[in-house]
């Protein structure tokens, strides 16, 4: 299966952002879903064939614009229509039986006009409304509806902005199979400064067909684990020592998506005797990751610079991208995960196979993700360093 252009997008922003050391001492995890959305937004907010565009462009789609308004406009059109899509198959995954998946997206304007054209076509497209305000009250208030409380700010109170855009994904499932509280032990997990903490690591064993797992010899062991009444699974990775030594983020680097999705995943029924998994609980919560900073190191540029930047289907104010941060929380637990994610574009003026399968224990740094199975989208991405050490604010 190919990797969608949003998921390798993810992967360069996450590696960009783990360049930088954005994150915690026990890890960094992203929503690719929620920046693609959001750059989207303001992707159709530049200027036709503009600097502004053309980088936008290109780190989304990782192709280059075609140089004719025509094509440029086909090829946007063409994008958006697959955002849209995307957003609304994901969405349809939300059941009765558990499974919560919401996108949300807005725009916020501060005594700047936006333009019909864009306000029209982006909530048709998006069903992101323009809102007037006069501070980020409104949008932090946007924001902790939109993830069921998990985040609180979208934007700092004191920040000064001519418009903000805005994307938020929710997500809540059961697993299928849920872990026994009564099988939580405490195990030492080994951290990135090859120290021992102790954490509480669930346990179960498997042997259904929707669990999968998958060995690449020298590079990784995996598992798929499904929630109930949806096609989103949680990839936990646990890359291969010797080769990674503790560096998750190097092997999810390394290994790549492709090599991970597209990897010999079997069902666990085929495991003998049963696919016993370990994986620890754990709390993730980041505030502002400098996902502008990242971008810029990704060569988007031109967005930032108020004598280049190019914002003209927005509003016919001059405008730039002052900054583009992302807040992340994610939960672990025995009964399930919830995750979110808010990011906010503020905008100013000026395989090997064993007889006997061992067991997969993930006591020392892995890769984690959430995954559409159907579409390879990745709505969720990160690494765990220390599970002790992943709460910050």
């Amino acid at each position: 299966m190919s990797i969608p252009a949003s998921a390798v997008f993810g992967l360069n922003l996450f590696s960009a952002l783990a360049k930088i050391g954005a994150g915690t001492a026990g890890g960094l995890f992203i929503s690719p879903l929620s920046a693609y959305i959001a750059l989207i937004l303001a992707l159709n907010g530049a200027g036709p064939l503009s600097s502004t565009q053309r980088e936008l462009w290109t780190v989304l789609t990782q192709k280059q614009l075609p140089n004719t308004l025509a094509a440029a406009n086909t090829a946007e059109t063409a994008l958006n229509s697959e955002a849209s899509a995307l957003m609304k198959a994901l969405a349809a995954q939300s059941s009765s039986n558990g499974t919560q998946l919401t996108i949300a997206n807005a725009v916020w304007t501060n005594k700047t006009d936006v333009l019909k054209p864009y306000s029209d076509s982006m909530l048709k497209l998006f069903q992101a409304p323009v809102t007037a305000v006069s501070s980020a009250a409104p949008i932090n208030d946007w924001a902790v509806k939109a993830t069921r409380g998990l985040i609180k700010t979208a934007v700092p109170a004191n920040s000064k902005f001519k418009a903000v855009v805005t994307n938020a994904v929710y997500f809540k499932g059961a697993w299928q199979y849920q872990f026994s509280p009564s099988s939580t032990y405490k195990r030492p997990f080994t951290t990135p400064a090859n120290k021992q903490v102790q954490v509480d690591m669930m346990g179960k064993g498997f042997y259904q067909a929707d669990v999968k797992w998958a060995e690449v010899a020298g590079q990784f062991r995996a598992v798929k684990l499904p929630y109930k009444g949806s096609k989103i699974v949680a990839v936990a990775v646990l890359p291969d020592q010797k080769a990674y030594k503790l560096d998750a983020a190097a092997a999810l680097a390394g290994i790549g998506l492709s090599r991970i999705l597209n990897a010999p995943w079997q069902p666990a029924s085929a495991a003998e005797p049963k696919l016993q998994v370990s994986l620890p609980k754990f709390k993730i919560s980041q505030e502002m990751l400098p996902v502008g900073q990242a971008l810029k190191a990704l060569n988007v540029t031109a967005a930032f610079n108020p004598d280049v930047a190019n914002l003209d289907r927005l509003s016919k104010d001059d405008l730039f991208i002052t900054d583009v941060t992302q807040s992340v929380v994610v939960i672990v637990d025995e009964v399930g995960t919830e995750a979110a994610a808010v990011t906010s574009i503020m905008v100013g003026a000026t395989a090997f196979i064993q007889e006997t399968t061992p067991p997969i224990v993930f006591d020392r740094p892995f890769i984690f993700m959430l995954v559409d199975d159907a579409s390879s989208s990745v709505l969720f991405m990160g690494v765990v360093k220390d599970p002790t050490q992943m709460s910050v604010k």
